[in-house]
């Protein structure tokens, strides 16, 4: 049986995770699923969007994000906007969220939304 055909009101973990894995944010549970749809990753599609838009405004540079630092955690830097976002969708797949053909659909349509709004032409009052 797919998970697909599970009824949603029966929705057991091991239905759509099977027990063999462990996704890095924690074993589901019956009443813990994410609520929202598996396809596309939302943040796959709001990370490459915003990085396109970044990439167009400022370039292809890199940059260090210290938004942990008061957590103790150390500085993360990226070469590029577009590698700050493949690291952010991956990381949907990492903690078991989504599979990696949303990930990817998500970073084309980001990409896409990203080139849509470069093209727009705004009038600065």
């Amino acid at each position: 049986m797919l998970a697909r055909q599970v009824p949603r009101e029966s929705r057991p973990p091991d239905h759509v995770h099977p027990t063999s894995h462990r996704p890095c944010l924690g074993r589901p549970t019956a009443t813990q699923h994410a609520p929202f749809p598996e396809y596309t990753s939302g943040h796959s599609v709001q990370s490459a969007a915003a990085a396109e838009v970044m990439s167009s405004l400022f370039g292809e540079v890199g940059f260090t994000d210290h938004t942990h630092d008061a957590r103790g955690m150390a500085p993360r830097s990226f070469g590029s906007p577009a590698e700050f976002a493949r690291e952010a969708a991956i990381s949907r797949l990492y903690g078991g969220i989504h599979y990696r053909s949303a990930i990817e659909r998500g970073l084309d349509q980001g990409r896409c939304i990203g080139a849509a709004v470069n093209a727009v032409q705004l009038r600065i009052a």
